[in-house]
């Protein structure tokens, strides 16, 4: 996974939230996520713990594409 994120850094990355949908703890943002010129639909759910912070991230998105990057 960390050589994922460091592939993201050095090319044009972005992520575009569509929605923000909370429910109770959770927050489910579908999104489109573009990375050196190709783009796909996602979607994350983040739960929150105490104060607020994140406890658990799920992305749920096209893995072809993070494979190719």
């Amino acid at each position: 996974m960390p050589a994922y994120f460091t592939s993201l850094a050095r090319e044009s990355f972005r992520i575009e939230p569509h929605h923000f949908i909370a429910d109770g703890n959770r927050v489910v943002v579908p999104s489109q996520m573009t990375a050196d010129g190709q783009s796909a639909d996602e979607v994350d759910v983040a739960t929150f713990g105490f104060e607020g912070r994140v406890t658990k991230l799920q992305v749920a998105g096209d893995t072809a594409l993070r494979e190719r990057l």
